[in-house]
């Protein structure tokens, strides 16, 4: 044993490096990051990310503050969906172009982690990383005792949650956006 973290040490020698994706359900992922990135507490103080944030609003249809977010996930994924990511320049109706800035908290994994580009020794799931991370570890170093951490009790499905802030057409445009993540994944929404 050694190294960080508790993990062998020839986890951290330079031939033991695969190339590991982990990845999570898609909307799951947008809704995570507009709850932590857009909320104006985090851990019951001031979130500092806002200063980060605030940009982002001038990009957003009449962005109205909730009880507990500087705009509502219904607005955010507005603007999300107007967005292009591959080459963010969406044409307004004046046909002028307009550049819409995309942070990399819910971009793609298509566009960040290149999966058909990318040959990955290992794909997990944030669903399913403790089980995962075990089957990893054992065909790698035929070890059973590490893997990657459970998943906390008592979780809701991101999914859900956002459902319930949205109208039917977002959802159907969320599916469409993220048609070749949720079919490359094996998720459903």
């Amino acid at each position: 044993m050694g190294g960080m973290d508790g993990l062998p040490k020839e986890i951290l020698e330079e031939k033991f490096r695969y190339k590991t994706l982990h990845v999570r359900h898609p909307v799951e992922r947008l809704y995570s990051a507009w709850k932590q990135k857009f909320a104006f507490k985090l851990n019951g103080k001031d979130n500092w990310k806002l200063n980060i944030y605030y940009p982002y609003l001038k990009f957003m249809d009449n962005p109205q503050p909730t009880e507990t977010h500087i705009v509502g996930f219904s607005t955010f994924v507005d603007y999300f969906l107007k967005t292009r990511e591959l080459n963010p320049v969406p044409v307004d109706p004046n046909h002028k172009p307009k550049r819409i800035p995309i942070e990399y908290h819910w971009h793609s994994m298509i566009r960040d982690c290149m999966p058909c580009e990318i040959k990955y020794h290992f794909v997990s799931k944030l669903e399913t990383a403790h089980e995962d991370g075990k089957r990893i570890f054992k065909v790698l170093f035929n070890r059973t005792d590490i893997g990657l951490p459970k998943p906390y009790p008592n979780h809701v499905s991101g999914t859900e949650k956002a459902n319930k802030w949205l109208n039917e057409t977002q959802i159907n445009a969320l599916r469409e956006r993220f048609k070749w993540e949720l079919e490359m994944f094996d998720y459903e929404y």
